[in-house]
C-alpha cells in the first residue's frame, strides 16, 4: 500500500491473520491468506490506486476480469442503472 495510505492501512484489519511490514519507501506490505478473491478485489478497489496486488495471481486476475466486467458494462450506448 502506498506511502500515502500507509496510516490508514495500519489501522485497518484486512484479516485476523495479517501480518502488516513497513518498506524501506514508506509503503506497507500486507499478507494475509485469504480464500475469498472476489470478495476481496472488491474491498481493495475501494483503495483505488493506493494499492499494488503482488500476489497472488488469482486475485490479479479477478480484479482484471472485474475491471473488464464494468468496463463492457459501461460502453457506448448502453444504459448504467445505479
Amino acid at each position: 500500500i502506498a506511502p500515502a495510505a500507509r496510516g490508514e492501512a495500519q489501522r485497518w484489519r484486512f484479516h485476523p491473520a495479517q501480518r502488516i511490514e513497513t518498506l524501506a519507501d514508506g509503503a506497507v506490505m500486507v499478507r494475509f491468506r485469504s480464500s475469498g478473491m472476489l470478495e476481496l478485489a472488491w474491498h481493495l478497489f475501494t483503495w483505488g490506486d493506493q494499492i499494488t496486488v503482488i500476489s497472488p495471481p488469482r486475485l490479479r486476475q479477478v480484479m482484471r476480469e472485474q475491471v473488464a466486467a464494468i468496463s463492457a458494462g459501461l460502453g457506448e450506448g448502453r444504459r448504467v442503472w445505479i
